[in-house]
């Protein structure tokens, strides 16, 4: 239960470590994550201009290559993996390990969504899929096209929610209920996902809409969520966000 605290609370490792540890213990990836903050690289606006000031964080899918030579100066390059930056503090002020790990949380659902999904053709991944996977069409098509959706249309390539749409909630959402499980405190941090800022119902909301997937899928990897079926109660609470924010936008035309 106390796994993950337990790890936090080792000051034998430096934090970026202790970051890594405990991401790669939510995500089991094949490879790698590499957790860095701003202050460990030279020339980090080159990497992600804008983390420190209004963002937090930054992850994108070539960015372990990008950060391999300061990487491997400082003798932490592993390998091919997932890589992000996390502010160590913005807007001047000093940021929380909570707040660095609730970001790194953020930033691995964008990362798993970058990866191949499983028979998600229209992600630009490959469309051919094995037998098994084809037989799980009517579920997971449910999530693709829920995204297709949020961005259909060019009123809708402005929402807020664009790139944090129900895939991204979802996978993040998993993420931190795995930590909490773990033992992982927030403290007063809270993740960034759904709510006011990306003009949609509050983080609260869509956690009880997703009610006891969280454990029916507790055991399925971050990155196999788009083959499992999603709660009908959170896909109802997405599409009626989105038709509320194109509503909005269609009554605020002159």
């Amino acid at each position: 239960m106390n796994e993950l605290r337990k790890l936090l609370a080792d000051h034998t490792l430096p934090v970026w470590r202790r970051c890594e540890l405990f991401l790669e213990r939510l995500a089991a990836p094949s490879g790698p994550i590499y957790f860095v903050m701003p202050n460990q690289i030279g020339d980090a606006h080159l990497f992600c201009n804008g983390v420190g000031t209004a963002v937090g964080g930054y992850a994108y899918p070539s960015l372990d290559r990008l950060l391999r030579p300061p990487l491997e100066r400082a003798k932490r390059w592993r390998g091919p993996g997932l890589a992000m930056i996390v502010a160590n503090q913005v807007a001047g002020q000093r940021t929380s390990l909570e707040r660095r790990l609730l970001t790194g949380i953020h930033e691995l659902a964008h990362l798993i969504l970058f990866l191949p999904q499983p028979w998600l053709p229209d992600r630009g991944h490959s469309a051919a899929a094995p037998a098994a996977a084809r037989q799980q069409s009517a579920i997971s098509v449910i999530s693709a096209s829920l995204d297709r959706y949020a961005r259909d249309g060019a009123i809708s390539r402005e929402a807020p929610y664009a790139l944090h749409e129900f895939d991204f909630i979802r996978v993040a959402l998993h993420g931190l209920m795995r930590a909490q499980k773990l033992g992982f405190q927030t403290g007063d941090e809270r993740l960034v996902c759904a709510g006011e800022i990306y003009g949609l119902s509050p983080q609260e909301n869509y956690v009880a809409a997703f009610g006891a997937e969280f454990e029916r899928l507790a055991e399925v990897p971050l990155v196999g969520l788009s083959l499992e079926e999603p709660s009908a109660a959170a896909v109802d609470l997405w599409l009626a966000d989105v038709r509320a924010w194109k509503q909005k936008q269609r009554s605020d035309e002159p």
